[in-house]
């Protein structure tokens, strides 16, 4: 495993930078970077790998990306020019671990996004434990880079770019000697107050203004109407409307839907699903769907059925490479569904990629991802 090329990296990445300049970043480095070093980043926006590289230019990251990327044309060939370290998400995966060491041993710098996901509200998800424990076995400086208002201006749930601020602050979250002092319970404790991070009520205080035009498919991650309950959500230019209620929600331009922040009205549908599975310990989602997973080197259609989601497990039924087959994953081995809003969710097993997508009602994609994440929370006596 080697570094990232100078030859290659270096003007790609100077020329990345006006790019980001251009679209609105901002870099305020509050350190210097000692080598080797962990980056932890926060997750919020498609664009934040080119933020993150820019704002520690002219250092060579060496980056942890999701294994699915690798099977995709153009993010895969620009990860393995930058030679990126494939991970599978949410299971242990000795390699990347080896890779890993590897680079910090030659004294370089591992760029770390530890929600493994983008956040689909701009709200920082739960790390996983496990980072904490690489980080204690590593022992090297620890930075974050946070990015400010990414969400706001590059919304996971849309392909528009709502121009306005991007700021990003690197400063040091733990440096080698604390990190010998402190037990992983302390580590992950800074590790999660370090990245934690909301746009929607950042921006209450920055009041930074971004160019909101078109919302579509918003209504796949607020599908839910905060007034009549209806699951009739659509959208119309900037404002979210209930089908049923008429109830009209303007997302302005500080990021706030009808005046509260997007994670409130998030919320407030995660309530809704906790107390229907609890009333309903028998419940059942069916919903029909195309599977979708490695083959060769990419991701294709490999065949089509139904994925039912109950108190115990995750069940497909349908067809893969031609043939019949039932699988089945328990709810309290999968943290959570990673999920393309509105399109599809997905499940990570024994180093394969199963993907879901959504046959019909888009909004199913963010509901089971709700389910998922209350059944697991509850199976392990939260």
């Amino acid at each position: 495993m080697k570094r990232p090329n100078p030859f290659l990296y270096l003007p790609t990445v100077w020329l990345a930078g006006i790019y980001a300049r251009l679209k609105g970043q901002r870099i305020r480095r509050l350190t210097r970077i000692k080598r080797p070093a962990i980056v932890l980043a926060n997750h919020t926006s498609f664009p934040d790998f080119l933020y993150s590289t820019t704002a520690l230019f002219p250092i060579r990251l060496t980056y942890v990306a999701v294994d699915k990327m690798f099977y995709m044309p153009l993010e895969g060939l620009f990860l393995r020019l930058g030679r990126a370290i494939p991970k599978c998400l949410f299971q242990p995966d000795l390699r990347a671990g080896i890779n890993i060491f590897k680079i910090l041993k030659r004294k370089g710098v591992v760029c770390i996004y530890p929600e493994g996901q983008i956040s689909p509200i701009g709200k920082t998800l739960t790390p996983p434990f496990q980072i904490a424990k690489l980080i204690k076995k590593a022992a090297v400086n620890v930075y974050v880079c946070k990015h400010h208002g990414a969400y706001l201006a590059h919304p996971p749930w849309t392909k528009k770019h709502f121009k306005g601020r991007v700021e990003t602050v690197v400063d040091l979250l733990m440096d080698r000697q604390a990190i010998e002092q402190l037990d992983n319970n302390a580590i992950y404790e800074r590790i999660r107050q370090g990245l934690d991070y909301n746009a929607s009520l950042d921006n209450q205080t920055r009041q930074w203004r971004y160019k909101v035009t078109d919302i579509s498919n918003f209504e796949s991650v607020i599908y839910q109407c905060p007034v009549c309950r209806a699951e009739t959500m659509a959208t119309r230019q900037n404002i979210l409307y209930c089908q049923t209620c008429g109830h009209e929600m303007v997302y302005d331009d500080y990021g706030m839907v009808g005046g509260q922040s997007i994670d409130t009205l998030y919320g407030m549908q995660e309530d809704h699903v906790c107390a229907y599975i609890r009333a309903n310990p028998d419940f059942r989602f069916d919903v029909p769907v195309a599977l979708e997973s490695y083959q060769g080197k990419r991701i294709r259609t490999v065949g089509a059925g139904t994925l039912s989601l109950t108190y115990a497990h995750y069940r497909y039924e349908g067809t893969m490479h031609g043939n019949h087959v039932t699988l089945t994953f328990q709810t309290k081995d999968v943290p959570t569904l990673p999920s393309d809003i509105g399109i599809n969710v997905q499940i990570y097993s024994d180093y394969i990629l199963y993907q879901f997508v959504i046959k019909g009602d888009r909004k199913m994609a963010t509901k089971l991802v709700i389910a998922g994440e209350t059944l697991y929370q509850l199976n392990q006596g939260v």
